[in-house]
């Protein structure tokens, strides 16, 4: 379960950068980062993969909140560009 937690951070962390993809990566890469810290939680129970684990959950944990951080982000700008639109509406 190690390497499956270090193989879904990666993903997830590839997600939650990809910036060409916009926000069609979003949903899948928190799905991903969650997947990794369940996995990584998993592995470090196994002396053998702990290490692996680790990394996995770290890369999970990074991507998730920068995935929330972005979203967060993206629905402040939506709303002050609407907000700003219907002002120029009401003029």
């Amino acid at each position: 379960m190690g390497i499956a937690s270090l193989i879904m951070g990666i993903i997830a962390m590839m997600m939650s950068l990809g910036i060409e993809l916009g926000p069609v990566a979003g949903v899948p890469g928190i799905l991903f980062a969650v997947l990794g810290i369940v996995f990584g939680a998993i592995g470090k129970k196994k002396p053998e993969t702990a290490g692996l684990a680790k990394v996995g959950m770290v890369l999970s944990i990074l991507a998730l909140l920068w995935n929330i951080i972005m979203t967060v982000a993206c629905v402040a700008c939506v709303s002050c560009s609407y907000a700003a639109y219907e002002g120029l509406l009401a003029q």
